[in-house]
């Protein structure tokens, strides 16, 4: 595999749910046969960064990961499709660039199109290498990521938002034992995504595949476009977000659409959005981690949320990528006639007096 601008050859790997973590070679297969001997090939997973080193602090670069997780096999295999097509017409990535792992869950495909629930949920992970769209090294990697599985999800497929925090960045290693049932996670082809139905892709997790990966990974100039012209949008916006965050920090004085998500009515779907917006602006204002779950608590209360480990997510990420965006579309459902003070604050980031 190589890289277009940077050739980062290491990543992370580890057993799900353990806190160590190791550095491989990914051009050494020796290495990688001998982490799945020690580990019985069970459960490992490997990071979605690539490291210039085998050292966590080596400069690192992210691919774009998208996690597609349904208790139906089915479901998971269409919604999958659609990130596949998005990709395609709207970031310039082909579909043979794309590396899809199945993790041998969700439902199975029975006689009539009648199916039974499997213990595990079906879970597809898309990833694109960062040579693909010549990426480089950046802070804003999740961040873009995260904006980007939320314009799909807007669009109606149904992909993970809230799995976009540091620690969550890892994905099952391919031919690698996933979970207790001993099915395998297995690399796909997007054209098996297509003609093969839910009972097919089950099946063929029974056992491993030959290839760890189908995917072409050399750079494409569309995507490389798409992803250059992206970044630098939101390089522009984090250096507006700073300038507003030193005037709102002038002030202290939380916006009247912020406010009332503590106590407005709102769909369920609303609400965990609610979540995000407040998870991220209370650290944009120097808030602490205990105010941030103050306001969530009477959201979730409010609304009868109980994802636990979804709600911890979101306010993870909100701490790792603060921010304020004025217009966000549940927040215009808050905003008092007329506006309020940020609407001021706003007009003069974008149009800027020459005298004060």
């Amino acid at each position: 595999m190589t890289m277009a601008q940077h050739d980062f050859q290491y990543r992370m790997m580890k057993t799900k749910g353990a806190k160590t973590t190791g550095f491989i070679r990914i051009e050494d297969p020796e290495v990688l046969d001998a982490l799945r001997a020690r580990h019985g090939n069970r459960n490992l997973v490997a990071s979605v960064a690539f490291y210039e080193s085998a050292d966590p602090s080596s400069r690192y670069m992210y691919a774009l990961c998208f996690r597609i997780r349904s208790s139906s096999l089915e479901q998971t295999r269409q919604s999958a499709l659609e990130v596949v097509y998005y990709l395609a017409e709207n970031c310039g990535i082909p579909p043979e660039s794309l590396d899809l792992i199945f993790n041998g869950g969700g439902l199975v495909a029975q006689d009539e199109g009648r199916a039974n629930a499997a213990a595990t949920p079906a879970e597809i992970v898309i990833m694109v290498a960062p040579s693909v769209f010549d990426a480089r090294p950046t802070p804003l990697a999740l961040a873009l990521n995260c904006e980007l599985a939320r314009q799909m999800r807007q669009d109606g497929i149904e992909v993970d938002v809230d799995c976009y925090s540091q620690g969550q960045q890892f994905l099952p290693l391919s031919n690698a034992i996933a979970g207790a049932a001993g099915r395998y996670a297995i690399p796909l082809r997007p054209r098996e995504l297509l003609y093969l139905g839910a009972k097919a892709l089950f099946e063929m997790s029974e056992q491993p595949r030959p290839d760890d990966s189908y995917a072409d990974t050399r750079r494409a100039p569309e995507a490389a476009e798409w992803f250059a012209e992206t970044l630098t949008k939101k390089e522009k916006q984090v250096r507006q977000q700073s300038q507003l965050r030193n005037k709102l920090l002038d002030r202290w004085v939380v916006p009247p659409c912020v406010r009332r998500l503590d106590w407005g009515d709102m769909s369920e779907d609303s609400a965990i959005e609610a979540c995000r917006v407040i998870a991220a602006f209370y650290p944009f204002v120097g808030a602490g981690e205990d105010e941030v779950w103050y306001h969530i608590h009477r959201v979730s209360k409010r609304h009868g949320l109980l994802e636990g480990t979804r709600l911890r997510a979101i306010v993870t990420f909100g701490g790792e990528n603060p921010a304020f965006e004025c217009g966000h579309p549940l927040l215009r459902q808050f905003c008092p006639a007329g506006g309020c003070f940020m609407k001021e604050l706003m007009d003069e980031l974008r149009s800027p007096r020459l005298f004060t």
